[in-house]
């Protein structure tokens, strides 16, 4: 067939279509040969010449053939595999020595071998992100998997959109803020139903403190600052340190002093560590919030 537009043949009569180098073409007669410039996804295909006809529809360099032939067996690319890449998804492929070059919906990226084995890599290309959401691409690869096979880079290709890329991105520093702002502590679950009686008594303890200590301290000040909070303790102290002491010794004074510093302190902290264990676990619904 000297005619490059055409790319597929088939019977008018029916049956499945061809490559147009498929040898079971030469058998169709002349009055009912049907050509076709485009791959044909509503009649059965010829499992002949399948995989031809699947790098003719993809391949940018269809004339290195006999080297994707040679790639996929070495790479271990079935025939299913190739239809769902090349038809389906509508990938588009290049072929070199040690492995192909591959473009996905908006990337670029290689599946090559390495070390000198069968072992394959993928890789995908560089990019730098703009302000306004969007990229540009730099040229050259970066490391996407040490050990990839056929299958693995068929899915990471097929699925992978920029836009679902930042949101996964997002989503990941988002959990791993949680993670250091808010922990648990450990041996402690997050549910409602693992606290044991012993676990209740000790939260409820662990509540009547704070209680305390919030009674104590806030009777004694008459400013709005908390206490507790540490970042009003320096001007806290500085306000009521000579009502504390009165008329007493320096030596007294510094010892209030002191005691009132360590008290809020424990207060602040402690204060903090529950109100990250109960908001975040709900094992033990207690607003521990400062009001």
């Amino acid at each position: 067939m000297s005619d490059e537009a055409v790319k597929y043949l088939y019977s008018k009569r029916g049956g499945p279509f061809h490559d147009k180098s498929c040898p079971k073409a030469q058998h169709i007669p002349d009055e009912e040969l049907g050509y076709s410039e485009k791959y044909l996804s509503n009649i059965s295909q010829c499992p002949l010449c399948a995989v031809k006809a699947y790098v003719r529809l993809g391949a940018k360099d269809f004339y290195n053939y006999p080297l994707y032939e040679r790639l996929f067996r070495r790479m271990r690319f079935t025939p299913v595999l190739l239809r769902r890449m090349y038809v389906n998804e509508k990938i588009r492929t290049s072929a070199s020595s040690n492995g192909l070059t591959i473009w996905g919906k908006e990337d670029s990226w290689r599946l090559e071998f390495w070390d000198g084995s069968d072992t394959m890599r993928l890789m995908h290309n560089n990019y730098y992100p703009l302000p306004d959401g969007t990229r540009i691409f730099t040229g050259g690869y970066h490391l996407q998997a040490e050990r990839a096979t056929a299958n693995y880079a068929f899915t990471a290709i097929s699925g992978y959109t920029y836009a679902d890329h930042k949101a996964a991105m997002l989503k990941r520093e988002q959990e791993q803020f949680a993670l250091k702002v808010d922990v648990l502590p450990e041996g402690f679950s997050a549910k409602k139903d693992d606290l044991s009686g012993a676990k209740k008594k000790v939260f409820w303890v662990w509540k009547k403190f704070i209680e305390l200590l919030r009674k104590f301290f806030r009777k004694r000040s008459k400013c709005t600052c908390k206490p507790w909070r540490q970042a009003d303790l320096p001007g806290w102290m500085l306000l009521h340190l000579k009502w504390w002491g009165g008329t007493a010794s320096p030596q007294t004074r510094f010892a209030f002093a002191a005691l009132f510093v360590v008290g809020a302190r424990l207060l602040c902290y402690t204060e903090s560590y529950a109100r990250a264990f109960f908001e975040r676990g709900e094992a033990y619904q207690w607003n521990v919030g400062t009001k």
